[in-house]
């Protein structure tokens, strides 16, 4: 995305941001650290604590922007629907939360970069698509670094009660969960 044009009769590029690059750049910035923060919070307030306020606010802010979109009303055979999500992605922000608790960040980050991966497995058998020999290749070099990365606690002080590993397996079941509300909403 450039703007061309001429200056001093010289062509020129120069990088065009809209709002929309503006507003994906702002939200990787904050998503990029938001687990170092939620991890330094939660050193102050417990999990179920800081999750339900962090909802609480969420609710706040999603309640005034619905209640300004008179055009889009939610309608009251759906309300199951967004309870069902809802309880599905509070289950996966808590264990995400619970998780922080018991391991580090950088754990953390690299397992949560397996959530594309789990989607696109899962999208196999539950919306049948076809994918090739590569990607079953990658998914297999992927899940053997996760594992080396989710068992290293384990493997290095023969600690099978670490808490790093519950950690690391919370993180895991978080990943399964957000996969699964992907996958089936």
């Amino acid at each position: 995305v450039f703007r061309i044009y001429f200056k001093a009769d010289k062509l020129c590029l120069m990088p065009h941001f809209s709002g929309g690059v503006l507003a994906v750049a702002a939200a990787t910035l904050i998503w990029s650290v938001s687990p170092i923060i939620f991890k330094l919070g939660l050193t102050e307030v417990p999990p179920f604590s800081f999750t339900f306020f962090r909802f609480l606010i969420a609710s706040v802010l999603m309640l005034a922007l619905v209640l300004r979109q008179k055009d889009q009303a939610i309608h009251s055979h759906d309300l199951g629907k967004f309870l069902i999500l809802g309880a599905r992605l509070a289950l996966h922000i808590l264990l995400i939360m619970v998780a922080l608790t018991l391991t580090p960040v950088s754990n953390l980050a690299v397992l949560a970069a397996l959530g594309p991966l789990l989607i696109s497995a899962g999208s196999i058998y539950i919306l049948k698509e076809r994918v090739s020999g590569r990607f079953y290749w990658g998914l297999g070099v992927a899940a053997i670094g996760a594992l080396a990365i989710v068992l290293r606690p384990t493997v290095e002080n023969l600690e099978f009660g670490s808490t790093i590993l519950l950690g690391n397996f919370l993180t895991f079941l978080s990943l399964i969960s957000i996969s699964a509300f992907t996958l089936l909403y």
